[in-house]
């Protein structure tokens, strides 16, 4: 009879411990979960800002030979603008598209060299702080295209307006969200066989303002 009460209290204690102790992780995991809201919004948002700083402290050097095109000049001119505007779109549709399903795997049919790494090291930067961006492009103005003589590098100055917004990848809680901004920038583009790629990217403005909407609870 004894030995039958201490096995029941042997087991109503060790019932009770291994209840605190899935209670005390279940308020740590919640903690973990309200604590890092604002804060991965706030990385996210200086990742951002990094990117574009980093563009401007390693702009490109100004390439020599470099011609001035215009529409104007003629049927093959207008053909290269037009390659150009159409290259420069599709980069703007899959770093959209990229920066939403965190899959770079595509960036390589827009981006080279240079660019692609920051692309890529970008994507990887939101999977860790488990995030992702949905960008609005509103609107898109070109300036000048300057084009090498051997026709094989190019020089695309234009200005995009963006809005953002950041959510979190494991609630698709929203984090953070920009106003429509300028974004004055200079694109390098290499020709290849596939096409125009942008193997580097200057802005030439501020990066944008992120109001954060998480808070720590």
């Amino acid at each position: 009879m004894k030995i039958r009460r201490h096995v029941i209290y042997t087991c109503f204690y060790a019932t009770s411990i291994a209840l605190l102790l899935n209670s005390c992780k279940s308020l740590e995991s919640k903690k973990v979960n309200t604590d890092t809201s604002e804060k991965i919004a706030s990385l996210t948002t200086a990742t951002l800002a990094t990117s574009f700083a980093s563009s401007q402290v390693f702009a490109q050097t100004p390439q020599q030979n470099l011609i001035t095109i215009k529409a104007e000049d003629g049927a093959e001119t207008e053909k290269n603008i037009d390659e150009l505007k159409n290259a420069i779109k599709n980069a703007d549709d899959i770093d959209r598209e990229v920066n939403q399903s965190l899959n770079f795997d595509v960036l390589s049919k827009a981006y080279t060299g240079e660019e692609l790494q920051k692309k890529q090291k970008f994507v990887t930067e939101l999977k860790s702080h488990k995030t992702y961006i949905y960008s609005k492009l509103r609107k898109q103005v070109f300036h000048n295209f300057q084009i090498s003589s051997d026709g094989s590098t190019a020089k695309v100055d234009l200005t995009e307006t963006w809005s953002h917004k950041i959510f979190s990848l494991e609630s698709n809680e929203l984090l953070a969200k920009s106003p429509a901004s300028d974004v004055p920038q200079t694109n390098y583009l290499q020709k290849t066989k596939s096409g125009w790629l942008v193997y580097n990217t200057v802005f030439n403005g501020p990066p944008p303002a992120f109001k954060i909407i998480a808070k720590a609870q």
